[in-house]
């Protein structure tokens, strides 16, 4: 979870292909109401598929990860997901 309240998860199936997704849920914009989805990256075979293991998030709001499939020799791969808004 963020700052402010965002929170991140990885979901193992589901997105393109059924091969996980990466999500962020904001809080709601009217207290009561339900979370407002923001957004999901579909996780594709060339930068992994299968999410494992927890997501990291640092103080520039950079998520990091691991997945069990994708990547060369469908091996897993480690992956950075960066804000729009964070630095690059």
């Amino acid at each position: 979870m963020d700052k402010k309240g965002n929170l991140y998860g990885a979901a193992l199936l589901g997105g393109v292909n059924d091969q996980g997704a990466i999500y962020e849920l904001s809080p709601p914009l009217v207290p009561g109401n339900p979370c407002d989805r923001e957004g999901s990256i579909f996780l594709q075979r060339t930068d992994g598929t299968l999410p494992s293991g927890r997501l990291l998030l640092d103080a520039s709001g950079t998520l990091y990860g691991t997945t069990d499939g994708g990547g060369a020799g469908q091996a897993g791969t480690v992956f950075q997901l960066r804000s729009p808004a964070a630095p690059a």
